[in-house]
């Protein structure tokens, strides 16, 4: 498993992200610290977008990978959600997505699709389920061709409205055959909706992609009451050797708390071997 940094250019205090600053520091500041990847919180609608291949050979010479793109401010800052009833916005937010997939296929990592799929608020679920699933074919088909992967995270009630747990990622997968795609898992929403994290991590097992990583109180791990060594073991139980993504609230020194997550997890995930003896990268 690779433990990853979040970072956003600018974002409130409050929101989860570990890092603040522009994209090369906030490489550099990965690498000090110990993680092997970073994920960017970026708005690519609105920031200037900057040259992937200039930020590919940062992180090479950084020595980490991006390990995937968060997408949440499309809907959060640009009001652009799957399930829009104006057509015209989900053709917006599509082409949108486009600049992240582009940024991915030189770059390297995965595009994550959260609160981008709208709240149902009232409206009919099976028509903004269906309107869901057709979106993501869509982008599904662009991102095949550009070899980038689509994850879709399960996020809690009070955020978004439905597709809350593991179990029901894995039915809408199958319904309606979304070929390819993979399920982000958050530790925090899985606090609250998750009957066991042991049975949600099975339940995903075999779609699962990315894993966000914070305790119960959204700080990061260690910070809180989660059952890490549980969390931990139950990941390698189903051989899942992705990312855990640090997408925490800090309230003092990123860098301290930064460090302390990361020093936290990676003792748990030594105390923690699997079958083939794994050893932490």
């Amino acid at each position: 498993m690779k433990i990853c940094s979040t970072f956003a250019i600018d974002a409130p205090k409050k929101a989860p992200t570990l890092l603040r600053g522009n994209f090369e520091n906030c490489i550099k500041r990965t690498a000090n610290l110990g993680f092997s990847c970073i994920e960017p919180q970026l708005n690519l609608c609105s920031d200037n977008i900057p040259d992937w291949g200039v930020i590919k050979k940062q992180c090479d010479e950084a020595g980490i990978n991006i390990a995937a793109y968060a997408t949440g401010s499309l809907y959060t800052k640009n009001g652009l959600s799957f399930i829009s009833p104006d057509d015209s916005k989900i053709k917006e937010l599509i082409d949108c997505l486009q600049l992240y997939i582009n940024a991915a296929k030189v770059t390297g990592g995965k595009l994550i699709i959260g609160c981008v799929r709208g709240n149902i608020a009232g409206s009919g679920y099976s028509e903004c389920e269906k309107k869901f699933a057709d979106g993501l074919k869509k982008l599904l088909s662009r991102a095949s061709d550009a070899g980038v992967t689509i994850l879709i995270e399960a996020i809690n009630r009070y955020e978004n409205d439905y597709l809350a747990t593991a179990a029901q990622l894995v039915g809408f997968i199958e319904k309606y055959s979304l070929k390819g795609l993979e399920i982000l898992l958050d530790t925090f929403h899985m606090n609250i909706e998750e009957k066991s994290f042991l049975g949600a991590f099975k339940d995903a097992a075999k779609y699962l992609g990315h894993i966000h990583t914070s305790d119960n109180t959204r700080r990061v791990p260690g910070s809180g009451s989660l059952p890490w060594q549980q969390i931990i073991q139950t990941l390698r139980e189903i051989g899942y050797n992705g990312a855990l993504s640090f997408e925490a609230i800090v309230d003092g020194d990123e860098n301290s708390e930064a460090l302390q997550g990361l020093n936290f997890i990676k003792g748990i995930i030594d105390k923690t071997p699997d079958k083939n003896h794994e050893v932490l990268s």
